[in-house]
C-alpha cells in the first residue's frame, strides 16, 4: 500500500492533468506527493543494498562539525568531501542515520520533482516514471551520487541559458559529492550538436561500429580506470562479473539496440523535422551516447544516471509522436494510453520483476517490496535471505 498509493495517485494526475489539463488541486497534489515520496523514503528500514551494506553504519560514524578534521575530509578513502562535510553537518544538529536519510530523501525528490516541473508540460508522467524506473534506486541505493544529481538538476536552468560560470561552479560541488558527475563538464559541447538526417545517420553509424567492433573499444573501461580518482571504483566494477569486461552481441543485445538507441536517435531528427522538439533534447542526445557503449561496457551505466529521468520521458514523447503524428491512427488517444502503459509496465517488469542474473536469480524488487519503516521495523525474510546471500556474510539488524 505504501508504494500503491503514489502510484494511483499519479496514474490519475496523468489523466485529469496531463491529459484533459485540468488546473485544480494541480499544485497541491504534486507538492503533496514530493512530501510522502520524502517522507517514505528517509523513514524507511532496512531498503536497499548500499544502504545494509555500507551506509548507514558509515554515516553514524561520521562525527559532527566540531570533531571534522581537515584529515578526515580530505583524505578518506573513496569518499569526496562535499559528501563527508554534509553528513556531518547534517550529524551536527541531530546525530542520526535516519536524520540524515531524511534530508537527503527531501534534496533528491524535490530537485526531481522540480526539474521535471520545469522541463515537461506533462509532469505527471515524468513522475509515474521516476517512481516505476529511478525512485528506489536514487532513494535507498546511491545516495552520494542522488545528491551530485540533484545538484545537477539544479544547474540545468544554467545549462540553458548558456550560464557557463554558474553551471560549471555547481558541477564543481556536484563532483563534491560524487566523482562519477565530472563528465558534466563535457555536456555544454552537445548543445553545439546539429541534428540533421545526415548528422543522424552519422551517429546511427558510430552506433552499429560499436556494436560489431565492441572489442575494439575495450580500452575505455581501462583508461577511465586509470584516471586516480576513478580507480578504486573502476577496478570495483571491471573486477565484477556483471559491470566488468564486455557484453558479447547477441539478438537480444541487437534488437535492445535498435529500440534504446536506434530509434530514439531517428525520432530526435524527425520530432524536430515536424516541430515537436522537447526542452530537455540535449539531454535525451547525451544519455543516447553513453548508452551506445554502455550496452556492451554497463561500467558506463553510472553516467546515465543523471539524465535517465529525461530519456524516460523522452522516449514516452517520442511513443505518443509515432502513434499520433506518424501513423496518425484513428484511435490515437486510446492507442497512445496502451502503447505507453505497455511500454512503462514491459520495462519496469524486466527491470524490477524479472530474475536477475546480477542478484543471484533474485528479482530486484525483494530489495524494496514489501516496505519497512522505522516505525515498526519489520523484517522481511526473503529480503534478508538476499542480503546475506548477495553481500556474502550476515549484516547486522
Amino acid at each position: 500500500m505504501v508504494y500503491l498509493i503514489p502510484l494511483l495517485i499519479t496514474t490519475l494526475c496523468v489523466f485529469f492533468y496531463d491529459y484533459k489539463n485540468t488546473k485544480y488541486g494541480n499544485k497541491k497534489i504534486y507538492l503533496l506527493l514530493y512530501i510522502y515520496c520524502s517522507i517514505i523514503s528517509g523513514l524507511s528500514y532496512r531498503l536497499g543494498i548500499d544502504i545494509v551494506s555500507f551506509y548507514i553504519k558509515e554515516i553514524e560514524d561520521y562525527p559532527s562539525l566540531y570533531g571534522l578534521t581537515l584529515d578526515m575530509l580530505f583524505n578518506t578513502h573513496g569518499r569526496q568531501p562535499g559528501w563527508i562535510f554534509f553528513c556531518s553537518l547534517a550529524n551536527t544538529i541531530f546525530h542520526s542515520y535516519y536524520f540524515v536519510k531524511t534530508i537527503i530523501s527531501f534534496i533528491i525528490n524535490g530537485a526531481v520533482f522540480y526539474a521535471i516541473q520545469k522541463r515537461s508540460q506533462y509532469k505527471y508522467t515524468g513522475i509515474l516514471c521516476y517512481f516505476l524506473f529511478l525512485f528506489c534506486y536514487f532513494n535507498f541505493e546511491i545516495l552520494r551520487e542522488s545528491l551530485a544529481i540533484s545538484v545537477f538538476l539544479t544547474s540545468l536552468s544554467y545549462f540553458e541559458k548558456e550560464k557557463w560560470v554558474k553551471y560549471y561552479s555547481l558541477i564543481f560541488l556536484a563532483f563534491l559529492f560524487h566523482e562519477s558527475s565530472i563528465f558534466l563538464v563535457l555536456l555544454p559541447l552537445v548543445k553545439k550538436i546539429k541534428i540533421t538526417y545526415t548528422t543522424t545517420c552519422f551517429y546511427i553509424g558510430i552506433a552499429a561500429i560499436v556494436m560489431i567492433f565492441a572489442d575494439l573499444f575495450s580500452w575505455i573501461p581501462q583508461f577511465i580506470a586509470s584516471i586516480p580518482i576513478f580507480a578504486d571504483k573502476a577496478d570495483h566494477y571491471i573486477n565484477n562479473d556483471y559491470f566488468g569486461g564486455t557484453r558479447q552481441f547477441s539478438i537480444n543485445q541487437l534488437l535492445s539496440y535498435i529500440l534504446s538507441i536506434y530509434l530514439p536517435l531517428f525520432m530526435v531528427y524527425k520530432m524536430r523535422s515536424h516541430n515537436r522538439s522537447v526542452k530537455y533534447e540535449s539531454l535525451v542526445i547525451t544519455y543516447i551516447f553513453i548508452s551506445i557503449f554502455r550496452s556492451f561496457f554497463p561500467i558506463m551505466m553510472r553516467l546515465q544516471n543523471y539524465l535517465s529521468i529525461f530519456y524516460f520521458m523522452f522516449y514516452i514523447e517520442m511513443l505518443k509522436f509515432i502513434v499520433g503524428d506518424i501513423l496518425k491512427a484513428k484511435y490515437r488517444t486510446l492507442l497512445q494510453a496502451i502503447i505507453c502503459s505497455a511500454y512503462l509496465l514491459y520495462t519496469f517488469s524486466q527491470g524490477m520483476v524479472k530474475p536477475n542474473e546480477r542478484f543471484y536469480n533474485f528479482p530486484q524488487v525483494v530489495v524494496y517490496y514489501p516496505y519497512a519503516s522505522i516505525l515498526d521495523k519489520d523484517v522481511d525474510m526473503i529480503r534478508e535471505t538476499f542480503y546475506y546471500i548477495y553481500l556474502g556474510k550476515r549484516v547486522s539488524l
